[in-house]
């Protein structure tokens, strides 16, 4: 999935828990049908992103209260252009962490916001369409 408003909803509604109406997350190049608040732009703004990391991190800790731990670096594709991973796991050997059997989450993406989202959805469980 690509970065955008689409994405953005998913992640405002998957992983932040905001039931939103769907005007409040409209398409880019649509106008909103009146006053909206918009989502944060999750997918994009790197100040949502590490809303979505700090929530993740925050609503994961294990029961001897350690958060996961959260990395983003960047690597190089086949056709030499930039990627960013981003990788969620818990050091202190949580079983289950975030719907995987191994307890790690890791997504590549265009930017760190798109990474961050992705790793998030598939954090929470969610499979797309």
């Amino acid at each position: 999935m690509i970065p955008g408003r689409e994405l953005d909803a998913l992640v405002a509604e998957h992983v932040m828990g905001k039931k939103l109406p769907t005007t409040v997350c409209y398409f880019e190049g649509d106008p909103p049908s009146g006053p909206v608040n918009l989502c944060p732009f999750y997918s994009t703004d790197i100040a949502a992103a590490w809303e979505v990391v700090a929530r993740l991190t925050e609503a994961h800790k294990n029961s001897q209260g350690y958060a996961p731990t959260f990395e983003i670096y960047s690597g190089r594709d086949d056709c030499d252009h930039q990627e960013w991973y981003a990788q969620f796991y818990n050091r202190y050997g949580s079983n289950n962490l975030y719907n995987c059997e191994d307890g790690i989450v890791l997504e590549k993406g265009r930017t760190p916001p798109h990474a961050i989202c992705l790793a998030a959805l598939k954090a929470v469980g969610y499979e797309g369409d």
